[in-house]
């Protein structure tokens, strides 16, 4: 479907898919010694913003036997059925999705370039949005993962950590060329300007939620390079 405010005339899909979803990430902390409610109270806002934003919106979980069209919004089915997603050891509650990857089914609705302006719908794998603008065979990846490790941080202090990673650059205003010819940053700034406001105010909430349940937020800068702009609070435009 057309993009509110569209603009008219050919829009190019100047981004790339990447084998990891660690081309940008972001980490939401929280220290064992809180116990597990901040971790439940913090996926409630994840999964309502995720959806809301359209950045992160549950499909399916597999080994909860969940799905979407059938069960409805995904935090509802969690509070109806919480013994379907087990509780994995002592500091990952029972009823916890992001500890499931990757047997959860995600989508994001994005927008994208076609001959006539803007369009967006939404997509659980970039390899299809990719196909179907006519770029490279890029791997199959969901444009957003979570990632939870149970055991982080120092043995003095151990935390659950989850990560929210970008397998796609399609939400940055600059990107590299990639498998295009040439080493000039590829100009994205239209399509950014669509895709990337969902993306900070989604991490605004998460962000915030964290660190007000006793948390902490950090981002990594371990593969961002020129032209990649992006902070703690998301995609610099």
């Amino acid at each position: 479907m057309p993009a509110p405010d569209s603009p008219t005339g050919a829009v190019p899909n100047n981004w790339n898919v990447y084998d990891t979803f660690e081309m940008l990430f972001w980490d939401a902390d929280f220290p064992w010694r809180l116990g597990t409610e901040p971790l439940l109270a913090w996926q409630e806002v994840l999964l309502e913003a995720g959806e809301r934003h359209g950045v992160l919106r549950v499909e399916q979980v597999d080994t909860a036997g969940y799905d979407r069209t059938r069960d409805g919004f995904i935090g509802g089915f969690v509070r109806r059925h919480p013994d379907r997603i087990p509780a994995a050891g002592d500091w990952l509650p029972q009823g916890f999705v992001p500890d499931k990857w990757p047997h959860v089914r995600t989508a994001s609705r994005l927008c994208y370039g076609t001959d006539t302006g803007i369009e967006e719908g939404w997509f659980a794998d970039m390899a299809e949005l990719a196909a179907r603008v006519g770029l490279r065979d890029y791997p199959g990846r969901p444009p957003v993962t979570l990632v939870t490790d149970a055991g982080a941080g120092p043995e003095d202090d151990p935390s659950v950590v989850v990560t929210v990673g970008l397998s796609t650059d399609i939400w940055l205003p600059w990107n590299p060329p990639g498998h295009r010819l040439g080493s000039t940053p590829l100009d994205n700034r239209r399509l950014a300007a669509c895709n990337a406001p969902r993306l900070n105010a989604f991490l605004a909430e998460i962000r915030h939620s964290a660190i007000e349940l006793g948390g902490t937020w950090a981002w990594s800068d371990n593969f961002v390079t020129p032209p990649w702009t992006a902070d703690e609070r998301g995609i610099v435009l």
